[in-house]
């Protein structure tokens, strides 16, 4: 995924967010209608001790549950995706600072079993370079992006939250587009254009997730 946004991209989304943490979307494209069924995912949710000791040992939960949701409402809008948390909560603790979100997911997966869910989705604080945030399957993470309690840090982790979670359902990342091929969208940078999904032929981020949208049935 990206690197965090600039500072010029930071105020635009700090504008976008000031409504509240959740943002409705609208269809992408004439072709994508409103979803008629419901696929209910089933999620852990688990933060490391540093995410933890910020928040709060209660706020924490309440943080992340408003991420989850804002996360899900563009999907369960276009594909009826809804990701169902039900108060099952998790902690885990990351190791040192300056390590990538893919080690971290992979320490997330040795620490946190699915069990009986679909998906383990997972926050860290612990400072971590480069992206922010990764998937391995089933599990994701995602990484502080500095903000703090604000629109900002909210803005930053559902959208990355949500472009992990389209990879989940098989959509790849679409970057470095360098020829400028695929339209800009989800997969190529969540937080530019969170509210999107590419429809172009061969490139179809739309279709890829619709395909597998009864993944977790």
């Amino acid at each position: 995924m990206p690197l965090p946004p600039s500072a010029a991209v930071t105020a635009k989304l700090r504008a976008v967010n000031d409504g509240g943490f959740t943002i409705e979307s609208d269809a992408t494209s004439s072709d994508v209608t409103a979803a008629v069924v419901t696929h209910s995912v089933y999620v852990r949710v688990a933060a490391d001790e540093e995410y933890r000791a910020y928040y709060g040992s209660t706020n924490w939960k309440t943080f992340v549950d408003s991420i989850v949701e804002s996360a899900d409402d563009y999907l369960y809008q276009l594909y009826g995706i809804d990701f169902v948390v039900q108060n099952y909560y998790a902690t885990w603790d990351t190791a040192d600072a300056g390590r990538s979100s893919c080690t971290i997911v992979n320490e997330l997966k040795a620490e946190v079993p699915k069990s009986t869910f679909d998906m383990v989705l997972g926050f860290a604080k612990n400072s971590m370079p480069g992206s922010k945030g990764c998937h391995s399957g089933g599990w994701t993470v995602v990484g502080w992006h500095n903000s703090g309690n604000s629109p900002d840090e909210r803005y930053a982790e559902w959208t990355v939250q949500r472009h992990e979670i389209g990879h989940n359902y098989g959509a790849p990342d679409r970057y470095p587009d360098t020829a400028n091929v695929h339209p800009n969208d989800l997969m190529e940078n969540q937080y530019t254009e969170p509210n999107y999904l590419c429809t172009k032929a061969g490139y179809d981020d739309y279709f890829i997730i619709y395909s597998n949208s009864d993944l977790h049935d």
